[in-house]
């Protein structure tokens, strides 16, 4: 049984790690600014970043944003403590549509994030790339 203190201890490990690599999922070049071409998947939008704080979770998290693919979200879900932001399916859904392929683990699970992320990476590049 792990108490508070190896779960703070655990998290704080994954910022030791380099998590670059995973800045972007499907292999498109990462959006930095605003947009000015006419088409927007010319930029990425799946990533996982490693958030410091994420209030309904309390405490780290990795952000994981991927496509509505049944074996990619699969593969998230099963991902411990894996959550969708709560306000996704209150009374502010519209609100929050965007964040319908938004996924967050908590920080403390870095080791099985890190042993899924390269398989993760090259599922959504190849969905990505067969969208094209």
């Amino acid at each position: 049984m792990t108490n508070q203190y190896d779960r703070e201890r655990a998290a704080d490990a994954a910022f030791f790690e380099d998590w670059g690599e995973f800045s972007v999922l499907d292999g498109l070049p990462e959006k930095k600014g605003p947009v000015r071409s006419s088409r927007r998947d010319d930029y990425s939008r799946y990533y996982c970043i490693l958030r410091r704080n994420e209030k309904f979770m309390g405490g780290p998290v990795f952000e994981i944003c991927i496509p509505n693919s049944g074996p990619i979200t699969d593969r998230v879900k099963r991902l411990p403590g894996c959550r969708q932001t709560p306000g996704l399916y209150g009374r502010n859904s519209v609100a929050n549509m965007r964040l319908r392929g938004t996924y967050f683990v908590p920080a403390e699970h870095w080791r099985m994030v890190q042993k899924t992320l390269p398989i993760l990476k090259a599922e959504v590049t190849a969905w990505s790339q067969s969208r094209r």
